[in-house]
């Protein structure tokens, strides 16, 4: 699944995910420019399964987003 929104309107989304604890936010720099890693946290994982019941997903392999996870951040 994949996220066709503008910049503006993914990081308000992203914001309000990490108000609700759904993920983790790391923001580094690499070269002097910004890296920002999103890690989906369990009861991010849980509140997306409980919103599609259905077996729709493999979430073993990868994020509601459609990103590799990152296991550790």
């Amino acid at each position: 699944m994949r996220a066709f929104l503008a910049d503006g309107n993914l990081s308000v989304h992203l914001k309000k995910l990490e108000e609700a604890k759904y993920i983790s936010v790391k923001k580094n720099f690499a070269d002097r420019k910004p890296i920002t890693h999103y890690k989906l946290a369990a009861s991010g994982r849980k509140a997306f399964e409980a919103y599609y019941p259905f077996d729709r997903f493999d979430l073993k392999h990868c994020d509601p987003l459609g990103y590799k996870l990152v296991e550790d951040l």
